[in-house]
């Protein structure tokens, strides 16, 4: 009986490496859509703020028709990225490319997804904290 490696199956899943990469190569994307939600969401915090002194003086919570533009604007970003890390498959040249790789196709997709939502969960993160600085100013 013949047995398998430890080194077949190393990048059967996931790739550190590739992650990396693509994180690196849709950067643009994300950091574009960071910096546009933040902008975003602190005009809308401090808006609400301005617009009305009671928010000060006691708890306000959040409902889902205050915050339905961040979710709007986190559900694009999530096909932007999606677009850019994928959109190897639309080129002859590139998607050549990544076919030949030694990774799996289901460790090519799995690590690309994974990046993915490395992106927005990041702008989440951001999103959170940038609120969380502005309402205790």
């Amino acid at each position: 009986m013949e047995t398998v490696s430890k080194k077949d199956f190393s990048h059967k899943f996931f790739s550190k490496e590739l992650y990396f990469q693509n994180l690196k190569r849709s950067r643009v994307v994300g950091i574009g859509f960071l910096i546009a939600i933040l902008v975003l969401n602190s005009l809308w915090v401090i808006g609400t703020a301005w617009s009305s002194p009671q928010y000060y003086t006691k708890a306000y919570f959040i409902t889902g028709g205050n915050i339905a533009p961040i979710y709007f604007t986190i559900f694009v970003l999530g096909i932007a990225v999606a677009y850019d890390t994928f959109s190897f498959q639309f080129k002859r040249k590139t998607s050549d490319f990544f076919h030949t790789l030694p990774q799996t196709r289901l460790c090519v997709f799995l690590t690309f997804t994974l990046s993915i939502f490395t992106w927005i969960l990041l702008t989440l993160v951001a999103t959170f904290l940038s609120c969380a600085l502005i309402w205790s100013a």
